[in-house]
């Protein structure tokens, strides 16, 4: 069963690493945001809502994926990786 393990790329306090599992809403698997979401600090959790959108690179479903923070007027805050494991 697929997992994706987490990180930001500014390590912060409270950030937990997961694993959390994976979900297919449509063509490519991804993280399960609300599993995400609570994986996060408190003070990221607005700008996850905001647009936690995964990214990946098509050609590789193996890649690791990411998503930008942001504050509400643009900033930019961090960047979740989550990268694919099997459990």
């Amino acid at each position: 069963m697929r997992h994706f393990k987490l990180h930001l790329a500014a390590k912060k306090d409270g950030m937990v690493s997961g694993p959390v599992k994976a979900v297919q809403p449509g063509i490519l698997i991804m993280p399960d945001k609300a599993a995400v979401r609570e994986c996060l600090p408190h003070y990221y959790r607005a700008a996850f809502d905001r647009d936690g959108t995964f990214w990946q690179d098509k050609a590789n479903p193996d890649s690791v994926q990411y998503a930008t923070l942001k504050s509400a007027n643009g900033k930019y805050l961090n960047t979740i990786y989550a990268t694919p494991v099997d459990l």
